[in-house]
């Protein structure tokens, strides 16, 4: 059973973060500690795979339980529990190693954090182990090699009339020698070297040893044999050659280092991945740190706006044509806010694999057009221009009527946002073979080559400041394709580049071709 250390004062708060992680399957053992002593004592003398911390306690804070937890055991994931946590706090407690936090209010995220939390430790704590099993291994290589007896081996020189080296014959091998050849000390002695093993030739160590006859200058060098696979040259053997004169010949000892370096190209290899993931890893908790930013930014400046509206009616003390602007702004603001907190919880279907479709032959037209409708507002607030270019007969789509048309709402909203005021907008359905395709384009700012391959990624864009000119939490596309996938079908992004708009492009099956078309409005 999993070991829960939960520091919470509150019993009550304690007894529902117990319900909730019963309820959600999590089959675990909640030692609750409600002081820093006690806090300490339990990291001390137990075990635990998992810390829940409340952020504000009387006497303690989450923050500083987190310093505890790291100092005594670092490995184990620290998930930070609070009613209020402000952004800054938020972000303070991320970079200071906290896994992840959770707010009182929202505790069916508690869940899917924890088991997040525990996974991600697990692969940090087998990634360690393999570390720790290559180290061994490495130094278990290193010492067998360092303590084997090295090849031996003599030559000596085998002279044509005019006196010069045409090849040795080998005079001594020992027992390594023999091994490292695959052939008997009898199937070798007496033979020339070039004619029994002709690879001393090709690869240059005949010359190489004659040097060292005729200058007395000796041999140390490593030789690499390697072959050609798939166009690339892979080592097959490789050994650290010394070669010293001896009489009319030569005295060369040769260890076979093939092992060790296979061994370094795959620490090399581990390396890299290692680094890869670390990079990763890195840049996926910036994209955690400014998303939680542009969260807290796009949720209150709505919020600030509407409290601001809000005081001012209370004041009783407006004509009108103010209280009715008043009106407007708080339900506009509203409606914007909603719309967040509405990407925010689809994206965590998505990533949960809840989201579900309720599937039916539906006509795309009136959908497109009720999109439309949704958006038009938008557009004519900025003057621009909404052209829809709807062809009729076209065939029915398998799909859910609602999340279809959140699809166009989202590519419109998209490009609207994107397009300068007396811009134009374009929205096109037709029927391409026995594909449906829609196809939103637009006037606006395009989008630059570096960041077209992630423009359908979650939690990206293409300026992730709070300060940014353009709003919204970078989830809209990410939402688009997740659905369009779920719906059997594929969504394109083109843009020639800055300044040049863009387009957007998604292709439905068509469920029945040529029975049911859809019939001019």
């Amino acid at each position: 059973m999993m070991r829960i250390l939960l520091l919470e004062d509150s019993w009550a708060d304690a007894e529902l973060i117990g319900a909730t992680l019963k309820r959600s399957g999590i089959d675990c053992e909640l030692v609750r500690v409600e002081t820093r002593t006690g806090f300490v004592e339990a990291l001390k003398s137990e075990t635990f795979d998992l810390i829940l911390a409340d952020y504000a306690l009387p006497s303690f804070d989450g923050f500083s339980a987190l310093e505890f937890a790291h100092a005594i055991c670092p490995h184990v994931p620290f998930i930070i529990i609070s009613g209020i946590l402000g952004e800054e706090r938020v972000i303070e407690t991320l970079k200071g190693g906290a896994t992840d936090y959770v707010l009182k209010q929202r505790l069916e995220r508690l869940a899917p954090a924890v088991q997040r939390a525990l996974r991600e430790a697990k692969e940090r704590e087998s990634l360690r182990r393999a570390e720790a099993e290559l180290r061994k291994s490495e130094e278990l290589f290193r010492t067998s090699v360092e303590t084997i007896l090295d090849c031996f081996g003599i030559y000596c020189a085998i002279r044509d009339t005019s006196g010069g080296i045409e090849d040795f014959r080998i005079e001594y091998v020992n027992a390594a020698a023999c091994e490292n050849h695959g052939m008997t000390a009898e199937q070798q002695l007496g033979k020339r070297l070039c004619e029994l093993m002709p690879v001393h030739r090709t690869s240059g160590l005949f010359a190489e040893y004659s040097q060292v006859v005729e200058t007395g200058q000796p041999l140390v060098k490593e030789l690499l044999l390697c072959e050609e696979c798939d166009g690339q040259q892979h080592i097959t053997k490789a050994y650290d050659i010394r070669a010293v004169k001896f009489g009319d010949g030569v005295v060369v000892t040769w260890r076979d280092t093939t092992q060790r370096r296979q061994a370094e190209e795959e620490r090399k290899q581990l390396i890299a991945r290692e680094q890869a993931a670390r990079t990763e890893a890195e840049a996926a908790n910036r994209l955690k740190d400014e998303f939680l930013a542009i969260v807290s930014h796009e949720l209150r400046t709505p919020l600030n706006s509407m409290l601001g509206w809000t005081q001012i009616l209370r004041t009783r003390q407006v004509n009108e044509a103010i209280a009715t602007k008043a009106l407007e702004t708080i339900e506009r603001n509203a409606k914007h806010q909603k719309k967040l907190i509405e990407d925010i919880l689809d994206v965590s279907l998505i990533i949960q694999n809840k989201l579900r479709l309720e599937l039916q032959p539906v006509y795309l037209v009136p959908i497109v057009y009720a999109a439309i409708d949704d958006i038009l507002p938008l557009a004519q607030a900025k003057s621009i221009q909404l052209e829809p270019i709807l062809s009729p007969f076209i065939g029915r789509v398998m799909g859910d009527a609602e999340r279809l048309q959140q699809i166009v709402v989202n590519l419109l909203s998209n490009a609207i946002k994107f397009t300068p005021p007396a811009g134009r907008v374009q929205v096109e359905l037709e029927q391409i073979n026995t594909f449906a395709q829609i196809t939103v384009s637009d006037t606006g700012q395009g989008i630059s080559p570096d960041f077209l391959p992630h423009v359908f990624d979650r939690f990206r864009q293409a300026d992730g400041t709070t300060t940014r000119k353009f709003g919204g939490l970078g989830l809209g596309l990410a939402i688009v394709r997740h659905l369009v996938e779920m719906h059997h079908g594929n969504v394109y992004a083109a843009s020639e580049g800055i300044g040049k708009g863009a387009t957007f492009t998604v292709q439905l099956p068509i469920h029945q071709i040529g029975l049911e078309l859809q019939k001019p409005l």
